[in-house]
């Protein structure tokens, strides 16, 4: 129910795709094609937007995921 992969943070990553929540996306690596990136790749890229401080953190799925990785 909770933590890395749960319900609660899969349902999350889900509806922030929902235009009238958040609009989210899951965001590729720069450069790579999104039906060609896997899941990790995603949660890379996940982290180095945080990591780099990027305006668009809480517009990649990935991070709205990880927001509700509750422990």
């Amino acid at each position: 129910m909770a933590g890395p992969d749960s319900r609660v943070a899969t349902l999350c990553h889900e509806m922030s795709y929902y235009g009238f929540i958040l609009n989210s996306d899951d965001v590729p690596p720069h450069g790579k094609d999104p039906l060609h990136t896997t899941p990790k790749e995603f949660q890379m890229q996940a982290n180095s937007m945080v990591n780099h401080g990027s305006s668009g953190v809480m517009q990649n799925a990935y991070n709205i995921e990880r927001y509700f990785e509750i422990q």
